[in-house]
């Protein structure tokens, strides 16, 4: 293939039912409404030499299976690798950070699929400021809220019990577990 440069981008076609996902997205776009059907939708550039993303309050999903994994975009440090259905935090805690968040703050839920050792303690901090605490065993969810600050959504998940199975049952897995997360989602408020 050889590369190429877009200089301008005059319209875009939306597939399916994501027609007013795409029309919450972009700024600067007009529906043409002589082109297009029931099946697909056709969307002006008003600027093509331009392309503007609207003040959006998107949800944010980071998937830790391995159908959707995006967690590498979001996740600076604490996981193990993808076992599929869940990612293992690996460590006492996992720092996320997710730019480009339009709000001021967020709800945030962490879909935990399973836990190492029983109940697993947990901590969220931002700026050493803890923002919820508590305890979750075997498959459940951790909620909080978390401000935004410079578009950014970050936070840390302290797991202070955090164990290796070589150190507690004798196994050859060295690693230190706690949580497997099967996703977290962000919802801007």
């Amino acid at each position: 293939a050889t590369p190429y440069t877009v200089k301008n981008i005059d319209y875009f076609i939306v597939v399916g039912k994501e027609q007013k996902k795409f029309e919450n997205l972009i700024d600067g776009i007009e529906k043409v409404d002589l082109i297009g059907g029931k099946e697909f939708y056709v969307y002006k550039n008003l600027d093509s030499s331009t392309l503007e993303l609207k003040n959006s309050k998107a949800d944010i999903n980071i998937s830790y299976t391995s159908e959707n994994n995006n967690a590498d975009l979001y996740t600076q440090s604490g996981l193990s690798v993808c076992e599929g259905k869940f990612t293992w935090s690996v460590g006492k805690e996992i720092e996320i950070n997710v730019k480009n968040v339009n709000s001021s703050k967020a709800k945030v839920t962490v879909n935990v699929e399973n836990t190492y050792n029983g109940e697993q303690l947990y901590i969220i901090c931002k700026n050493n400021e803890i923002l919820s605490e508590g305890k979750v065993m075997g498959k459940g969810q951790i909620v909080f809220e978390t401000p935004i600050t410079d578009k950014e959504c970050e936070f840390t998940i302290l797991l202070p019990n955090a164990i290796s199975p070589k150190q507690n049952e004798g196994s050859q897995d060295e690693r230190v577990l706690a949580i497997a997360l099967s996703s977290i989602l962000i919802e801007p408020k």
